[in-house]
């Protein structure tokens, strides 16, 4: 807490990358108190970034009212996934090693796709783009096929189900002598314009 606010921040962010289910109770409040020394100058997408983060942390704390507050204040987007009333969390997903494409497994290829995507007011996808494709195309149908079978809780707003938008989804392919490719999971990214 004695480090300089950016110093403090990206050994915070590195710290808690390492907790893939949720942070313990000390790493969230580690981020409430780190958010004390906010520097007035810190602004934009990276202190939208940062108040994502805290907000998380505040949830995970039981602090709902004090997330809401402080999600309020980084002015994003109204739709955005993240600041709904509830986390939005996987219910089911139909994608397994099986729809590793045969002849990309038989050339030793892998890769990742990241999808930008949306959710319905039902928890299915609404719509989805493409970030990013590497080896560019290779894995794109397929990943594509494997996403439209993924189903999420239903996003809400003030007690409603509501659609919202933003939720970056990477799928990784490795051949699964090497390791298996990672499944569809939540995770949690901050979209949107800045203000």
């Amino acid at each position: 807490m004695r480090a300089p606010f950016p110093v403090a921040r990206e050994l915070l962010m590195s710290l808690a990358a390492n907790f893939k289910e949720g942070w313990p109770p000390e790493i969230s409040q580690l981020f409430v108190d780190l958010n004390a020394k906010l520097p007035s100058n810190f602004t934009g997408r990276e202190r939208q970034a940062w108040l994502l983060s805290v907000g998380q942390a505040q949830k995970a704390l039981g602090k709902v009212k004090e997330a809401k507050a402080t999600l309020a204040s980084a002015s994003f987007p109204p739709d955005l996934c993240d600041v709904a009333d509830e986390d939005t969390a996987l219910l089911e997903q139909h994608f397994s090693y099986r729809d590793y494409p045969r002849d990309l497994q038989v050339g030793d290829q892998e890769g990742v796709v990241l999808f930008d995507f949306d959710l319905s007011p039902s928890g299915s996808l609404a719509s989805h783009r493409i970030v990013y494709s590497l080896p560019s195309n290779l894995f794109d149908e397929a990943s594509a096929k494997g996403l439209s079978t993924v189903r999420y809780t239903a996003p809400k707003k003030s007690g409603r189900a509501s659609a919202c938008s933003g939720i970056f989804q990477p799928i990784i392919w490795r051949l699964e002598e090497n390791d298996d490719f990672s499944l569809p999971t939540f995770k949690s990214e901050m979209t949107g314009p800045t203000s």
